[in-house]
């Protein structure tokens, strides 16, 4: 069990909720939701999404701002040209305690859905793939990417057989991670042209410009079409501490063969600084590495779940 996948179940208990994979997700005043983990700065949060008709009113949504301090943000989700819904999404400001975690998540919900009920907003009925209603199959409700959604049975096997030949013609591909490995290198070097000037031609490290670094070679990775796997995050990551290391190493040698010296000799001087140069350099880029998850980590499982 990921780490997702069991803080799922840790929620779904404490709220007494369900929960599938890392989805959260229940009914309340014949509201459905769904909760999931998101990125939130360096941290993740519990987001809450819900599938409806119709956005709040402006001072509906000020009301709920002002009790309980959240923003709800909206999204349009047209799945198909027949199923159009507004998603809500609500960043959860859960205290740290645990009892006050249940008490402030069903204070929450029991304002938002009497509010919703006032505003005569209702859930979706149709079908979220293909939008339409079938005479001899009903929509049910069940989990389909982090959404707890109304699907029918044949649309979600048909889904799942779809998204299985994907998965299968993308892990065909593993041929190419040579070559993707290769142009993973070519995006670091691109990418780490600007720390490179910053370095170099200011005298200044900034771990934003080495977030570039690793980025630029995760699409690097991409254009090589190889599959998208926990180990292309992991290729992206060393390539540019690779190439930032060869870089300062780089710069040593111009230094040492200008002074008819050792490369040994020019990083062991205390004057030059190359090794300081080089740690600093390093930890620079371990923080854009960092700074650049959200981006290099979007990645997939390779697996299909129904």
């Amino acid at each position: 069990m990921g780490f997702k996948e069991n803080q799922a179940l840790k929620f779904s208990t404490l709220l007494n909720l369900k929960n599938e994979g890392s989805t959260v997700y229940g009914e309340i005043n014949e509201y459905h939701f769904s909760l999931n983990l998101i990125p939130y700065g360096n941290t993740q949060v519990w987001q809450l999404t819900m599938l409806l008709d119709k956005p709040l009113t402006a001072d509906a949504q000020y009301n709920l701002k002002k009790i309980h301090k959240i923003n709800v943000q909206y999204s349009a989700l047209d799945i198909t040209p027949t199923y159009q819904a507004v998603a809500y999404n609500i960043v959860l400001n859960l205290p740290m305690s645990k009892e006050k975690q249940v008490n402030y998540f069903n204070n929450l919900m029991t304002t938002l859905t009497n509010t919703l009920e006032k505003e005569e907003i209702k859930n979706i009925d149709a079908c979220g793939l293909c939008g339409i209603e079938k005479t001899d199959e009903e929509a049910e409700y069940t989990v389909y990417k982090g959404l707890y959604i109304k699907l029918h049975k044949s649309c979600a096997e048909a889904a799942y057989e779809e998204e299985k030949r994907e998965i299968e013609k993308e892990n065909a591909n593993i041929k190419r991670l040579p070559i993707s490995i290769v142009l993973a290198f070519i995006g670091a070097v691109v990418g780490i042209i600007p720390s490179v000037i910053s370095m170099f031609g200011f005298g200044y490290l900034f771990a934003l410009l080495f977030a570039i670094c690793p980025i630029a070679s995760f699409f690097g990775y991409k254009l090589g079409k190889a599959p998208l796997r926990w180990y292309a995050t992991l290729i992206a990551a060393v390539c540019s501490l690779v190439i930032t290391a060869l870089v300062v190493i780089g710069f040593g040698a111009l230094i040492a063969q200008a002074a008819n010296a050792t490369l040994a000799d020019a990083f062991n001087d205390p004057e030059l600084g190359l090794t300081g140069l080089l740690a600093k350099a390093l930890l620079f880029d371990g923080l854009g590495i960092l700074c650049s998850l959200g981006v290099i980590s979007k990645i997939r499982s390779g697996k299909v779940s129904r």
